[in-house]
């Protein structure tokens, strides 16, 4: 593999296109995963889903992805951005930029908590359009697949989401507190 400081994703990001036939990335840095997530939800235009142990602040607490998920939300009244976090406490304690988000454009972005029944769930993915996924399938590591047009393994997936989504919780810590 090309070193991160000359990977293409790093290089030349405008050469991977959502839905576009490029086979797929292999990653294994932090900040591989970050381009890879950003570029993915910055070409989104209907729906994000994550799996996430703790809102991986490493990947996800940026500037850059905050305001991609909040020009998806606002660009259309369809767009479906749905986040599943196993544990909340540090994401909450820290501070993470994408629970105000959530909190102001609430009819958009849900975060639920991952019901502790499946609280065995090791894996982290994103999945854009239901076409592009970044998978780990260890969260705690950085090793993971990015395709930008694998519309089976973006369904897999979503089916394990929702099997996930649905039992999931509410948490009330992600909810604005009106004073």
């Amino acid at each position: 593999m090309a070193d991160e400081t000359t990977h293409p994703l790093l290089t030349d990001p405008d050469r991977y296109q959502l839905g576009a036939n490029h086979e797929p990335l292999i990653l294994d840095t932090i900040e591989l995963n970050r381009a890879a997530a950003l570029r993915l939800a910055q070409q989104a235009r209907r729906s994000l889903y994550i799996v996430t142990r703790d809102l991986d602040p490493a990947v996800y607490d940026n500037n850059e992805f905050d305001t991609a998920l909040a020009e998806l939300a606002r660009q259309s009244r369809y767009a479906e951005i749905r986040i599943l976090v196993n544990n909340t406490e540090p994401a909450i304690a820290y501070g993470h930029r994408l629970i105000e988000t959530a909190r102001r454009l609430s009819s958009y972005i849900q975060i639920r908590r991952i019901n502790p029944d499946h609280s065995h769930c090791n894996e982290a993915y994103l999945i854009a359009d239901r076409r592009g996924v970044l998978h780990r399938g260890k969260a705690d590591l950085y090793e993971a697949t990015l395709e930008f047009n694998n519309p089976a393994r973006a369904r897999d997936l979503h089916a394990q989401f929702l099997s996930l989504w649905e039992p999931a919780e509410h948490d009330p810590n992600f909810k604005r507190l009106h004073i």
